[in-house]
This record gives structure tokens, sequence and C-alpha cells, in this order.
């Protein structure tokens, strides 16, 4: 019979497969069943002795064939666990860094009047310049010795802080300044539109 318990530690053991550290994903894995034995045994009125559910939470030790083959998987193993788990760190990274790009980009066409109203064309630009410039920030920061000189305008502490280093190696900077001057030329073009507007009202 399932119960809250039993779904949660099924989903954290899940979880915990993707931990790239040898062994500790194992560890992991047995103390996380531990505990949920431990808590089954006791819901029931039926707690277990020392070291039960600890040897409950083993698995079956391979044959020899079976550990021989283990030694020569298991790195191999590791090492595309290792890899999901960076790219899935990766894109989440890159997901937060375009996000608050993006809304920088927004919060600076609010400012200069572009918004409300221009939407498409401020969206074009906007979503032009996130794609040119923005970079993914963890490659860049293995890949570049030392950090981007600009600056980005975000609070120092906090959640602030993570995404104005997030944004400063995503290379954030580089598209507002783009973005600014492409609202420079959203505005020149009402203003030189305006005119003709009126007289063909007129």
């Amino acid at each position: 019979m399932s119960t809250p318990t039993i779904s949660r530690t099924a989903v954290l053991v899940g979880l915990a497969a993707l931990i790239p550290i040898p062994l500790v994903d194992e560890v992991v894995r047995r103390v996380l069943l531990k505990m949920c034995f431990d808590e089954q045994a006791t819901m029931m009125g039926k707690p277990l002795g020392d070291g039960e559910a600890w040897r409950l939470s083993k698995q079956r030790a391979n044959l020899l064939v079976g550990c021989l083959l283990a030694v020569f998987w298991w790195p191999i193993k590791k090492l595309f666990r290792t890899l999901i788990f960076f790219l899935l760190v990766k894109d989440a990274v890159d997901w937060a860094t375009d996000a608050a790009v993006r809304s920088a980009m927004v919060h600076r066409a609010l400012e200069r009047g572009a918004l409300p109203g221009d939407t498409e064309s401020v969206w074009t630009q906007l979503d032009h310049c996130a794609d040119t410039h923005v970079k993914s920030p963890l490659v860049r920061a293995l890949m570049d010795k030392k950090a981007p000189p600009e600056a980005w305008q975000a609070e120092d502490s906090g959640l602030g802080g993570l995404l104005a280093w997030l944004a400063r190696w995503g290379r954030g900077h580089e598209a507002l300044v783009a973005f600014d001057e492409a609202l420079d030329g959203l505005g020149a073009d009402r203003i030189s539109s305006a005119p003709a507007k009126r007289a063909s009202e007129e």
C-alpha cells in the first residue's frame, strides 16, 4: 500500500540518482530508504530493531561476472550521469539568465516609453538582442580567464546578487547596450512617422 512517505521517498531516491559524485548517490539512496522503512514500521506500531532498516536498504551483491562488468561500466555510467546533470543545470542557469536580461529589457522599454504600445517592434528587437548577445554564463565562466568588466545594475545580495552574476557572465550588458540602440531607432521612427500619420488623418 502506497503512502505519502513511500511516494516522497521514491521521488527523492529517483533524484538521488542524479547526484554526480561517485558513491554519494548510493549512500543517499540507502539513507532515504532506511528512513522510509523506519517511519513505516513506527507508523504501524512495529518499530524495527537496531540496524534492521539499514540492512533492508542494501542492494543484492552482484555475482563475480557482474562485478567485473561493473568495474568497466561504472565509470562510463558516472560520466554520462555527470554530463546529463551538467546539461540540466546549464539549461536552468541559461533560462534564468535569459529571463533576467529580457526582463531588464522590458523594464528599459517601459522607462523610455516604448511600452505599452509598440509591442511587436519592441519584441522583435528584444528577441534579436537576446539571441545575439546573451551567452551561457557557465560556459563563459569556464572559458574566460576573468570576469567581464561590464557592470550590471542589480541588488548586491541574495537572489539579486546571483542574477547580477549570471547577467554579467552571460553578457547581459552587451545585450542591453544593443537594445538601447534599437530603442533609439524605434523612437526616431515614431518621431518621423508622426507628421505623416497626422497628415493622413487630416
